[in-house]
């Protein structure tokens, strides 16, 4: 830590990466109560992008809800594209917890899907997904209308991952619509997925998307929208007495 603090770039880095590896090694076992701290500090307010970054990913894997704060701090200030997108999937490490809501919330992540830069969108869009909060829903359905370009397939991809696995049934046909016509095979396999945990038999156009998409030439698709069907069939069944 005493490196991490005062060394040249490259014992920095030497440092923040053995830093690193003593979470991925305590599994199960206390760490020192300063390293957090010492992280912290690296991302906040080392001069090197790189070591802003390896701290950020480093702080990811601590499974220590006191990061939160600090990330999403470091975030609203931080320029490096490369450091705001490990920031990001720190993030997306530390699911919404509805006990703590303020301190897990994805406010502060959601006009990052507005950003011009396609990257920031995307990793905004995985980190609201793997969160899960859902505040989040209506601005990711936006996304996923909206945003029609080729660079934001991957951010779409995970909106729609991300209607589904927050349950949120006013996206079902505009996920239909995504089934049935977004150019990118990525969205509709999502999106299929989505549908697959939203409907019931009786929302005939996400049935009908589903069915249309089962016939795909692209197998992966077709495969995701045989599951979803399945899905849909064995939640409609009676429960048993």
């Amino acid at each position: 830590m005493a490196r991490l603090a005062a060394g040249d770039e490259e014992a920095r880095l030497d440092a923040v990466a053995r830093l690193a590896d003593s979470f991925a090694s305590s599994v199960g076992r206390p760490v020192d109560p300063e390293l957090v701290p010492a992280l912290i500090r690296s991302l906040q307010s080392d001069s090197s992008a790189v070591i802003r970054a390896l701290a950020a990913r480093a702080l990811g894997v601590s499974s220590d809800s006191r990061v939160i704060a600090p990330l999403t701090g470091a975030l609203a200030k931080e320029r490096e594209i490369a450091v705001k997108k490990a920031i990001l999937y720190a993030l997306a490490r530390y699911p919404f917890n509805s006990a703590a809501p303020a301190l897990t919330s994805t406010l502060p992540l959601l006009p990052l899907l507005q950003d011009k830069k396609p990257e920031i969108r995307a990793a905004a869009a995985f980190a609201l997904a793997e969160i899960r909060d859902p505040a989040a829903a209506p601005q990711l359905l936006a996304f996923l209308q909206k945003r029609r370009k080729d660079e934001d397939a991957f951010a779409r991809a995970h909106a729609a991952r991300a209607l589904g696995l927050l349950a949120y049934r006013e996206a079902l046909d505009p996920l239909a619509a995504s089934l049935s016509k977004d150019h990118s095979q990525e969205v509709r396999r999502e999106a299929a997925g989505a549908i697959g945990l939203l409907a019931s038999e009786s929302d005939a156009r996400a049935i009908e998307a589903l069915s249309n998409a089962v016939k795909s030439e692209d197998p992966y698709l077709s495969r995701f929208a045989e599951n979803a069907l399945a899905l849909i069939r064995l939640r409609s069944r009676p429960a048993p007495r």
